[in-house]
């Protein structure tokens, strides 16, 4: 017979795999937009870096905001013409290396 505390650690145990998966896969996409960012001839808007990575809006922009605040993007512009580019050639490289 199944106890509550049975049931309830192995939640836990599976909920912690699962967020660590998702971490990996967060890091991998933020990776790739800074990548795709890098490669860029010009500060890219959040549309294309949505189109490049296939997530939507609200996904992206959180990504984004994160890759700010960690001081690996800039943003300049504000609202619908925001663009973002690479803040510290040397931090994102770095970023990316540690990926690999």
């Amino acid at each position: 017979e199944m106890t509550m505390g049975d049931w309830s650690s192995d939640v836990c145990s599976s909920d912690l795999i699962g967020r660590e998966n998702r971490t990996k896969a967060t890091d991998r996409t933020k990776r790739h937009i800074v990548q795709h960012i890098a490669s860029a001839a010009e500060p890219l808007g959040r549309a294309a870096i949505m189109e490049a990575t296939g997530l939507g809006a609200s996904r992206t922009s959180e990504l984004l905001g994160d890759l700010v605040s960690d001081g690996i993007l800039a943003a300049q512009g504000s609202n619908r013409w925001r663009t973002y580019m690479i803040a510290n050639e040397r931090a994102a490289r770095r970023y990316l290396e540690e990926g690999d």
